[in-house]
């Protein structure tokens, strides 16, 4: 199994909220996203990301218990911090392990995103946690609707945010030929679907390349936000 991970600023943010951990020996891999409006976001993704993978790297038992635990420990690092500061920190938290043979377990919280590419279609693996997301659901706002909304970066889970957390917890067998995306909305929410495809379609071997590929793509289409992107592939 083969990873990567990749982040940078965008093109209209001085600071880079998003953030990226990879572990290859280890086959871990953690992509977070700083809450905007809310103070030190990239304190919040950076802790997140490093305290989960710590935690997996020395308690990991291959289960899926292990993930959502490693999650609540973020969550803790996370919320201890916002107190020391006597600030509301939040981020969201995408955490992938590999178990061989193509077997992964994913962890989801918040609006960053898992897709797998699979004989030639893209899917998405999470749900949102967003109040566009829950409109959506009840049949409030249709798909389109909800990507033009002034609030579709309104987030209703995070990590940081409350005591009790239960993230979303995955799991997906990878063949050969697929790939698994992890992204922030720094991607999502300047390319739509057939953009990335595009992208993952032609990813090959390389998976840096393709990696930069996507960054370069967002940012060609605004770069409004920060960016961050982990593949992986077996």
């Amino acid at each position: 199994m083969r990873l990567f991970g990749l982040t940078d600023p965008g093109r209209l943010r001085r600071r880079n909220e998003d953030a990226v951990a990879v572990d290859g020996e280890f086959g871990l891999a953690a992509l977070a996203d700083g809450m905007g409006g809310l103070p030190d976001g990239d304190l919040a993704s950076r802790e997140a990301v490093e305290t989960a993978l710590a935690w997996l790297r020395a308690m990991d038992d291959g289960g899926h218990d292990a993930l959502a635990r490693a999650v609540l420990a973020a969550n803790a690092r996370v919320q201890a911090l916002a107190q020391a500061r006597g600030a509301t920190m939040g981020t969201t938290l995408e955490l992938l392990a590999l178990d061989g043979d193509g077997r992964c377990r994913l962890a989801h919280v918040g609006d960053s995103r898992a897709y797998l590419w699979r004989d030639g279609a893209l899917s998405r693996l999470t749900r949102d946690d967003s109040l566009v997301q829950e409109l959506v659901d009840r049949g409030a706002l249709t798909a389109r609707e909800a990507a033009r909304s002034a609030q579709r970066n309104v987030i209703t889970r995070a990590v940081g945010l409350e005591a009790e957390l239960e993230p979303a917890l995955l799991r997906v067998t990878l063949a050969p030929d697929d790939l698994l995306l992890l992204c922030s909305d720094g991607v999502w929410d300047m390319l739509d679907d057939a953009d990335i495809a595009t992208h993952l379609a032609g990813a090959g071997a390389d998976l840096a390349r393709c990696a930069a590929g996507l960054v370069a793509a967002a940012n060609a289409a605004g770069g409004a936000d920060n960016i961050a992107v982990v593949l992986a592939r077996r």
